[in-house]
Protein backbone atom coordinates (compact mmCIF):
# COMPACT_ATOMS: atom_id res chain seq x y z
CA UNK A 1 0.00 0.00 0.00
CA UNK A 2 0.87 3.65 0.01
CA UNK A 3 2.94 5.07 2.84
CA UNK A 4 2.93 8.59 4.22
CA UNK A 5 5.60 9.50 6.75
CA UNK A 6 7.07 12.71 8.10
CA UNK A 7 10.18 12.53 10.27
CA UNK A 8 13.25 14.54 11.25
CA UNK A 9 15.40 13.23 8.41
CA UNK A 10 12.97 12.53 5.55
CA UNK A 11 9.33 12.65 4.48
CA UNK A 12 7.36 10.26 2.29
CA UNK A 13 4.14 11.20 0.55
CA UNK A 14 2.09 8.50 -1.16
CA UNK A 15 5.17 6.24 -1.46
CA UNK A 16 4.68 2.73 -2.82
CA UNK A 17 6.97 0.01 -4.11
CA UNK A 18 7.44 -0.15 -7.87
CA UNK A 19 7.58 -3.94 -7.81
CA UNK A 20 5.13 -6.40 -6.37
CA UNK A 21 6.50 -8.28 -3.33
CA UNK A 22 7.23 -11.98 -3.91
CA UNK A 23 4.86 -12.91 -1.09
CA UNK A 24 2.26 -11.21 1.07
CA UNK A 25 3.43 -12.77 4.33
CA UNK A 26 6.90 -13.52 5.67
CA UNK A 27 7.07 -17.02 7.16
CA UNK A 28 8.03 -17.30 10.82
CA UNK A 29 10.54 -20.01 11.70
CA UNK A 30 11.34 -21.02 15.26
CA UNK A 31 14.42 -22.85 16.51
CA UNK A 32 13.45 -25.95 18.47
CA UNK A 33 15.53 -28.19 20.68
CA UNK A 34 13.50 -29.98 23.35
CA UNK A 35 10.12 -31.65 22.78
CA UNK A 36 8.04 -28.78 24.18
CA UNK A 37 9.77 -26.35 21.81
CA UNK A 38 9.16 -28.72 18.88
CA UNK A 39 5.46 -29.00 19.73
CA UNK A 40 5.08 -25.24 20.12
CA UNK A 41 6.85 -24.68 16.81
CA UNK A 42 4.42 -26.98 15.00
CA UNK A 43 1.49 -25.19 16.68
CA UNK A 44 2.42 -21.59 15.85
CA UNK A 45 5.19 -21.40 13.23
CA UNK A 46 5.57 -21.81 9.49
CA UNK A 47 8.91 -23.59 9.84
CA UNK A 48 11.30 -25.20 12.28
CA UNK A 49 15.06 -24.73 12.60
CA UNK A 50 16.83 -27.75 14.08
CA UNK A 51 20.44 -27.80 15.28
CA UNK A 52 22.69 -30.58 16.57
CA UNK A 53 19.98 -33.20 16.31
CA UNK A 54 20.88 -36.86 15.68
CA UNK A 55 19.63 -38.17 12.33
CA UNK A 56 17.48 -41.03 13.65
CA UNK A 57 15.77 -38.75 16.17
CA UNK A 58 15.27 -36.00 13.60
CA UNK A 59 13.73 -38.34 11.03
CA UNK A 60 11.33 -39.69 13.65
CA UNK A 61 10.26 -36.27 14.97
CA UNK A 62 9.78 -34.81 11.47
CA UNK A 63 7.68 -37.78 10.36
CA UNK A 64 5.53 -37.61 13.49
CA UNK A 65 5.05 -33.84 13.55
CA UNK A 66 4.41 -33.40 9.81
CA UNK A 67 1.38 -35.71 10.17
CA UNK A 68 -0.12 -33.14 12.56
CA UNK A 69 0.63 -30.09 10.40
CA UNK A 70 2.90 -29.54 7.42
CA UNK A 71 5.58 -26.88 8.07
CA UNK A 72 8.97 -26.14 6.51
CA UNK A 73 11.87 -28.08 7.99
CA UNK A 74 15.37 -26.65 8.22
CA UNK A 75 18.56 -27.77 9.89
CA UNK A 76 21.63 -25.72 10.59
CA UNK A 77 24.56 -28.07 9.98
CA UNK A 78 28.14 -27.62 11.19
CA UNK A 79 30.02 -27.98 7.90
CA UNK A 80 33.68 -28.13 6.96
CA UNK A 81 34.86 -29.02 3.48
CA UNK A 82 38.46 -29.47 2.42
CA UNK A 83 40.38 -31.59 -0.09
CA UNK A 84 42.08 -33.20 2.93
CA UNK A 85 39.26 -35.13 4.62
CA UNK A 86 41.06 -35.42 7.98
CA UNK A 87 41.63 -31.66 8.18
CA UNK A 88 37.93 -31.09 7.49
CA UNK A 89 36.85 -33.65 10.09
CA UNK A 90 39.19 -32.22 12.73
CA UNK A 91 37.91 -28.68 12.10
CA UNK A 92 34.28 -29.78 12.38
CA UNK A 93 35.08 -31.67 15.60
CA UNK A 94 36.53 -28.46 17.06
CA UNK A 95 33.26 -26.64 16.43
CA UNK A 96 31.21 -29.51 17.80
CA UNK A 97 33.37 -29.74 20.94
CA UNK A 98 32.69 -26.06 21.63
CA UNK A 99 28.92 -26.48 21.57
CA UNK A 100 29.07 -29.56 23.78
CA UNK A 101 31.46 -28.00 26.29
CA UNK A 102 30.00 -24.50 26.50
CA UNK A 103 26.38 -24.87 25.34
CA UNK A 104 24.42 -26.25 28.27
CA UNK A 105 21.18 -26.60 26.29
CA UNK A 106 22.88 -28.51 23.47
CA UNK A 107 24.86 -30.65 25.91
CA UNK A 108 21.76 -31.62 27.87
CA UNK A 109 19.82 -32.35 24.69
CA UNK A 110 22.57 -34.54 23.22
CA UNK A 111 22.83 -36.42 26.52
CA UNK A 112 19.15 -37.34 26.15
CA UNK A 113 19.53 -38.66 22.59
CA UNK A 114 22.02 -41.52 22.91
CA UNK A 115 25.25 -39.60 23.34
CA UNK A 116 25.13 -39.41 27.11
CA UNK A 117 28.47 -41.08 27.87
CA UNK A 118 30.37 -39.29 25.11
CA UNK A 119 28.96 -35.89 26.03
CA UNK A 120 29.64 -36.44 29.73
CA UNK A 121 33.26 -37.43 29.02
CA UNK A 122 33.77 -34.33 26.83
CA UNK A 123 32.22 -32.01 29.40
CA UNK A 124 34.19 -33.48 32.31
CA UNK A 125 37.43 -33.05 30.40
CA UNK A 126 36.44 -29.49 29.52
CA UNK A 127 35.94 -28.63 33.21
CA UNK A 128 39.45 -29.96 33.95
CA UNK A 129 41.53 -28.80 30.99
CA UNK A 130 39.47 -26.41 28.85
CA UNK A 131 38.81 -26.70 25.13
CA UNK A 132 42.28 -27.82 24.04
CA UNK A 133 42.28 -31.29 22.50
CA UNK A 134 38.60 -31.98 23.27
CA UNK A 135 38.09 -32.68 19.57
CA UNK A 136 39.98 -35.94 20.14
CA UNK A 137 37.08 -37.11 22.31
CA UNK A 138 34.42 -36.59 19.61
CA UNK A 139 33.49 -40.04 18.27
CA UNK A 140 33.42 -40.45 14.48
CA UNK A 141 29.81 -41.66 14.68
CA UNK A 142 28.75 -38.47 16.49
CA UNK A 143 30.53 -36.30 13.95
CA UNK A 144 28.85 -38.10 11.03
CA UNK A 145 25.48 -37.98 12.75
CA UNK A 146 25.52 -34.24 13.43
CA UNK A 147 27.85 -32.61 10.90
CA UNK A 148 29.05 -32.47 7.32
CA UNK A 149 32.82 -32.86 7.18
CA UNK A 150 35.10 -34.10 4.44
CA UNK A 151 35.99 -33.65 0.80
CA UNK A 152 33.55 -31.94 -1.57
CA UNK A 153 32.32 -35.33 -2.84
CA UNK A 154 31.83 -36.61 0.71
CA UNK A 155 30.06 -33.38 1.67
CA UNK A 156 27.53 -33.73 -1.15
CA UNK A 157 26.68 -37.27 -0.03
CA UNK A 158 26.33 -36.16 3.60
CA UNK A 159 24.16 -33.19 2.61
CA UNK A 160 21.89 -35.52 0.67
CA UNK A 161 21.62 -37.83 3.68
CA UNK A 162 20.26 -34.90 5.72
CA UNK A 163 17.82 -34.00 2.94
CA UNK A 164 16.63 -37.62 2.85
CA UNK A 165 15.58 -37.27 6.50
CA UNK A 166 13.00 -34.65 5.54
CA UNK A 167 15.15 -31.53 5.80
CA UNK A 168 13.84 -29.24 3.08
CA UNK A 169 16.22 -26.37 3.70
CA UNK A 170 19.69 -27.27 4.98
CA UNK A 171 21.48 -24.26 6.47
CA UNK A 172 25.24 -24.62 6.05
CA UNK A 173 27.19 -23.33 9.07
CA UNK A 174 30.49 -23.07 7.24
CA UNK A 175 33.68 -23.55 9.26
CA UNK A 176 36.74 -22.66 7.18
CA UNK A 177 40.19 -24.10 7.70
Amino acid sequence: GKINYSGKIFTLKDFSLLTKPLRKEIPIYLAAINQKMVEMTWEIADGVIFYLRPKNEMKEIISKMQKMKKIDTTLQIITCIHKDEEKARTRAKKTLRFYIAVGKIYREFLQSTGYSEDVQKIYEEYTKTGLDKLQELIPEKMLDDLCIAGTPDTAIKKLNSFRNLGIELPIIQFNPI
